[in-house]
């Protein structure tokens, strides 16, 4: 009864629970194994020491919502910009997570100057790469978790923890951020403006 694992965050399953051992990119934070302890208080079976506790079953399978619980441990969705800057080919977003759980990007949508920028390279959160190739054209980026790395740490912020959002090009990135437009989703309840 220690966890509740009724507010596993988004996205939930509704029909099975995620294969076995995990992690589950779907749901990083599902928990896979599930401890029970008992305690046998030697007072009642006598001085002795003598006797037992049985557990004749246990069973462990959370509620599947048609749609994702609020509350719980879900995205609180409390994130601080505390830098932007361009620097060559790169465009660099620092963020900081304010909210008491760990937060992991699920979506990316991103406009730039295309003309000036060329092509969108790949998009990195500190040192892990998120996404890579194919290089996107055309100014416009809508991605997807099919489209990012399966890896949810590589795409976590963790609690109390700042990250730094970098954005590569195939060209000297324009400095003027009000030509950029730029959001991530954590979950479907969170949404972070990240550009201009």
């Amino acid at each position: 009864m220690d966890e509740n694992l009724n507010t596993i965050p988004c996205p939930s399953f509704t029909t099975n629970s995620p294969t076995s051992p995990g992690p589950d990119p779907a749901s990083p934070a599902w928990e896979f194994k599930s401890i029970y302890k008992v305690t046998v208080n030697n007072s009642i079976f006598g001085a002795s020491g003598f006797g037992g506790v049985t557990v004749p079953a246990v069973h462990n399978s959370p509620s599947k919502p048609a749609t994702c619980p609020t509350g719980g441990q879900q995205s609180s969705c409390n994130f601080t910009i505390t830098k932007k800057e361009v620097k060559d080919r790169q465009v660099k977003i620092t963020i900081k997570n304010n909210g008491n759980v760990d937060e992991i990007i699920t979506a990316l949508n991103l406009t730039w100057p295309a003309a000036t920028n060329g092509t969108l390279k790949k998009i990195k959160l500190d040192g892990d790469v998120i996404y890579d190739k194919p290089d996107i054209a055309g100014g416009t980026a809508n991605l997807t978790l099919a489209q990012l790395t399966a890896d949810p740490n590589k795409r976590k912020i963790k609690k109390g923890q700042s990250d730094v959002l970098i954005f590569e090009f195939e060209k000297n990135a324009d400095k003027d951020l009000t030509h950029y437009t730029g959001s991530l989703s954590f979950g479907p309840n969170c949404v972070l403006t990240v550009l201009p």
